[in-house]
């Protein structure tokens, strides 16, 4: 199992800063700055030399004055804003800087406001009825970028229906090609997952026989819709033509599928990562596991609050073991970038590679034992928390 260090790793997209440099080659060490946690964990302040840059023994001030607000919570600016949800949510995303959530045929969103633009409308939506007559609500997602709201909804017919609406006004969507897409589900009882990827909606039954549909939102077409087997436990879009699904046979492994651009669509299984088969010092048998990382945005905007690189997205894997003889689960949280998946999808040819734990997981992916569930994340940066210690994974 491999370990997690603060300094230099070059898993990192950039080594983690232990010093701050300031115009004319000073050096502020973790020594000087309160406690162990460096100046990295101020906001990783670096001052770039200018004609007009502030003395260093101001820069020092500064960066000792945004140490202690974090610490105590002082913001240099604050405004307080209430707005009322549902404790017990059906379901709820966070998106491009927009918290949603269902509940029952209600739906709720906000715009979390920033200091970059505070005049922002907070409210979206307040428990706006998008019922749909008899029918249940049983899922949504959204992708901000596009304007992009999907409500899923089940009937006692064994029929699903699909409906695109725009998340600023909850009409129809424009750009859909149909208002409503109806598709055959006789396991209407189900949980189902959700994730928009662009031009692709995927919606993933999770507690029954495992399907995967694949839709087509701009064409109006459903371009794949294949069962796997019961092992498969969760899914992710890494990109609009390459997901990953989790499965939990044996001792679970990560795979890797690219739908490809030819017609008709079919995917293909490219890709299998095996997860570790040891674990504590005994033998581990999986019992389950989820994926959880950040939503595909189909237009970022650089330099806007919530808004980064599709490529810079963390993929968090939760795993829970069963260890040797030992009765009670063991759970451990596996990190691993999204664009170390993507160079298995980039490769030539359709053959299928199978790759040990040994030969990519110690290099490519760090794994921390969860102790309690605490996480708070946004899956570029994650921050797990323990009564005695913590973690920040970037």
């Amino acid at each position: 199992m491999s370990s997690f260090s603060k300094r230099s790793d070059p898993w990192m997209e950039e080594p983690w800063l232990d010093y701050v440099v300031f115009p004319g080659g000073a050096e502020i060490s973790s020594t000087d700055v309160p406690d162990s946690n460096t100046p990295w964990s101020c906001g990783r302040m670096v001052w770039s030399p200018h004609p007009n840059a502030e003395p260093t023994a101001v820069a020092v001030k500064a960066l000792l004055a945004r140490r202690a607000a974090w610490s105590n919570v002082d913001l240099i600016t604050s405004a307080t804003k209430t707005f009322e949800f549902d404790s017990f949510a059906c379901s709820q995303e966070l998106v491009h800087g927009v918290y949603a959530q269902q509940f029952f045929h209600y739906f709720t969103a906000i715009r979390i406001p920033s200091a970059a633009d505070p005049s922002a409308s907070f409210y979206l939506w307040q428990r706006a009825d998008v019922g749909l007559g008899t029918l249940d609500l049983v899922q949504f997602a959204m992708d901000p970028t596009q304007d992009l709201v999907v409500f899923l909804y089940n009937g006692q017919d064994e029929i699903s229906r699909l409906v695109c609406r725009r998340l600023s006004s909850l009409q129809p969507h424009p750009f859909a090609a149909v208002a409503l897409l109806a598709f055959p589900n006789p396991w209407t009882l189900c949980h189902f997952a959700m994730e928009i990827a662009d031009d692709i909606i995927a919606i993933f039954p999770q507690t029954c026989r495992l399907r995967l549909v694949l839709y087509d939102w701009r064409r109006g077409n459903i371009i794949h819709d294949v069962h796997f087997e019961p092992h498969i436990a969760s899914f992710h879009f890494l990109t609009p033509r390459v997901f990953v699904l989790a499965s939990r046979q044996d001792s679970g492994s990560i795979e890797i599928w690219s739908l490809g651009d030819d017609e008709p669509i079919q995917p293909v299984h490219v890709a299998t990562l095996q997860l570790p088969s040891i674990v504590g010092g005994g033998a581990a048998m999986l019992r389950h596991v989820d994926i959880y990382s950040n939503p595909f945005l189909a237009y970022p905007t650089a330099g806007k609050p919530w808004s980064k690189s599709n490529e810079r997205r963390l993929c968090a894997f939760c795993l829970r073991y069963r260890v040797g003889e030992d009765n009670n689960d063991w759970l451990y949280d596996l990190f691993v970038h999204s664009r170390y998946l993507l160079t298995y999808a980039a490769r030539p040819g359709n053959q299928l590679e199978t790759v040990a734990w040994d030969s990519w997981g110690p290099q490519h992916s760090r794994m921390l034992v969860r102790e309690i569930w605490q996480m708070f994340r946004d899956m570029f940066r994650c921050v797990l928390s323990w009564f005695l210690s913590s973690h920040l994974v970037d």
